[in-house]
């Protein structure tokens, strides 16, 4: 994709210090990219991405493909690895994958066997909404 525009911007004749997306002599704005994103997403039928999800995406593909967080936390310009974990990484893998690693780290010797589902205590389980088994009286 990068090649195709720097093509289109070197057929156009549109440059401007390195950057990707440029018109008339001007980088252009997020908001424009994203607008221009937003556009392509629906003509094409696929889910609209903004170009704040893609640099997510970006970073946790880099993470989890062993890339060091110091260096992710570089390409992206922050001042901070804390910023980066909180704000930018997320799990790219499918549940079955997630399982998978779960069950090795456990050593297939943890308390999960393959017949029983791994349990994730996600931050939207709050303590407050489980509601428990009333136990019988004495």
């Amino acid at each position: 994709m990068i090649d195709r525009i720097e093509t289109i911007n070197k057929e156009y004749g549109f440059h401007y210090e390195g950057f990707l997306f440029v018109k008339d002599g001007c980088c252009l704005s997020p908001d424009a990219v994203d607008a221009l994103m937003k556009r392509g997403c629906e003509y094409i039928g696929i889910p609209v991405k903004t170009m704040h999800k893609i640099r997510k995406t970006y970073a946790s593909t880099l993470l989890h493909n062993g890339v060091d967080l110091s260096i992710v936390k570089d390409m992206l310009g922050h001042a901070d690895e804390s910023t980066t974990l909180k704000h930018y990484i997320n799990n790219i893998e499918d549940n079955e994958e997630t399982e998978n690693k779960v069950r090795k780290a456990l050593g297939d010797k943890g308390a999960v066997t393959s017949d029983q589902n791994i349990i994730s205590f996600s931050n939207k389980i709050k303590a407050g909404n489980l509601e428990l088994p009333k136990l019988p009286a004495n």
